[in-house]
């Protein structure tokens, strides 16, 4: 054997084990290709260097592909403001895209299950789901005793009570008094707001809890955000709770650690009804749908669902990288050294 042919052999086996963590969806002309249409959100879609799709979705999608036995096309829309709008008359973005039959699914970390989309859409199963939470600083967490929604909720801004004088000892008595009221009071009011999705789900909550916080907001338009990261500023540069979606909330405190999430469970109140199931979208009736649907169920039997999604959540303020991908890192290191050693073993 001629001396280069080992060192060949042994860079085939390094490309061979090291690409093991790289799944790749096969060209098979048999099966379906689905026409898919996304928006860019890092985690959940971004694109490398090369211009490529990248992230949470596409790995899910992979997935799925080799359960359901079927390929897909991936693009990302120049839609940037198509959330879900129960509001509108017809449907917009996304939504329009799929309705219109322009594309045979779309997904999006937006769209989420609502009967006003049902109208238009139908959805998969849910592949995430979440609540409503409120992030806020973590030092303003502790200088105002935050606990709870209900403490956010009964912030009031209390003027000083008039202490009427009737000699010089209880005039002092009541001075300590009224300090030590004005100490226990908290020194500023953190404000509650969100952005204009999030403030018309809430606007048609039947449950106590949303009914109060959307009153507040109601009240407080100011306290609107433009988008989620004005909101996210806010949240780190002042008195102020971004009320979002928990996911997403998980989302900025991983890019931002001096930041904490209150979930919006009260004492007082039955829990919101602001649930949140996120799903792909297709046409009604589709049967691409029900090839979906069977793949989702099977990633949540097995547990493959959990482990795409602690990829892509709570890295950077997690010692820079979580735990599953450190066990991916090793375990490609080992079997890489492995091939190696097995190579250099056979060769001699």
């Amino acid at each position: 054997m001629p001396p280069y042919s080992s060192i060949i052999l042994i860079f085939i086996a390094i490309a061979m084990m090291t690409n093991m963590s790289i799944w790749a969806q096969p060209a098979n002309q048999n099966r379906p290709t689905l026409r898919g249409l996304t928006t860019l959100r890092p985690p959940f879609v971004e694109k490398d260097l090369n211009g490529k799709l990248t992230g949470y979705f596409v790995d899910l999608l992979n997935e799925m592909a080799q359960i359901g036995n079927f390929n897909y096309t991936l693009t990302d829309s120049v839609n940037q403001d198509s959330t879900n709008d129960g509001f509108q008359s017809r449907p917009t973005g996304l939504i329009n895209e799929v309705f219109r039959n322009r594309v045979d699914f779309a997904i999006a970390d937006y769209l989420y299950r609502t009967a006003s989309q049902q109208r238009y859409v139908d959805f998969s199963d849910s592949y995430m789901e979440s609540n409503l939470s409120a992030l806020i600083h973590k030092d303003r967490i502790i200088q105002n005793n935050i606990k709870t929604i209900d403490d956010l909720l009964d912030q009031r801004s209390k003027p000083p009570a008039v202490i009427p004088v009737v000699n010089q000892q209880q005039q002092s008595y009541q001075s300590q008094q009224s300090n030590q009221q004005q100490q226990q009071q908290p020194e500023e009011i953190i404000q509650l707001g969100t952005v204009r999705q999030i403030y018309r789900d809430l606007s048609v909550g039947t449950d106590p809890l949303s009914r109060r916080i959307y009153e507040q907001l109601h009240n407080n338009p100011g306290n609107m955000a433009e988008n989620r990261q004005i909101g996210i500023e806010r949240a780190m540069k002042t008195p102020y709770a971004f009320i979002q979606e928990s996911i997403n909330n998980e989302l900025a405190m991983d890019e931002n650690c001096e930041l904490k999430h209150i979930k919006l469970e009260s004492t007082n109140f039955p829990m919101a009804d602001t649930h949140y199931e996120y799903g792909i979208i297709g046409q009604k009736y589709s049967t691409h749908l029900e090839i979906m649907n069977r793949a989702i169920r099977e990633l949540k039997a097995n547990g493959r669902l959990d482990e795409l999604k602690r990829r892509y959540w709570n890295r950077k303020c997690n010692g820079g990288v979580n735990s599953f991908e450190q066990y991916r890192y090793m375990l490609t290191v080992v079997t890489t050294l492995f091939s190696l050693f097995l190579s250099l073993f056979i060769l001699s």
